[in-house]
């Protein structure tokens, strides 16, 4: 978001609204960055906490194609940790097109 002001607020109006509806938005937001710059520091430490600790999980990446994930039916955020959005594996799609309604 750096230098992106209008993808700031509308962050920061996201993070207002979650607490306050207390449901699934639909919203997806990609991070990316070198390891160690705080992606699940916020993750874990604002968002976990506007949504309380019941209400989110951690999938890891390779976990997206699981046939069970009933799991994650009620949480309003998950945290898909490690992703890599910009490769594509032999035969498989790219991540970002499983990630879309």
């Amino acid at each position: 978001m750096n230098g992106h002001t209008e993808c700031q607020v509308h962050f920061l109006n996201w993070l207002a609204y979650l607490p306050q509806v207390r449901r699934k938005i639909g919203v997806a937001w990609l991070s990316t960055g070198a390891h160690g710059t705080g992606k699940n520091t916020l993750a874990e430490h604002v968002v976990g906490a506007l949504v309380g600790r019941e209400n989110w999980n951690t999938l890891q990446a390779e976990n997206l194609e699981d046939q069970f994930n009933g799991y994650m039916a009620d949480k309003m955020f998950t945290l898909i940790d490690e992703a890599d959005f910009r490769s594509k594996a032999a035969g498989k799609p790219h991540l970002i097109n499983q990630l879309r309604p």
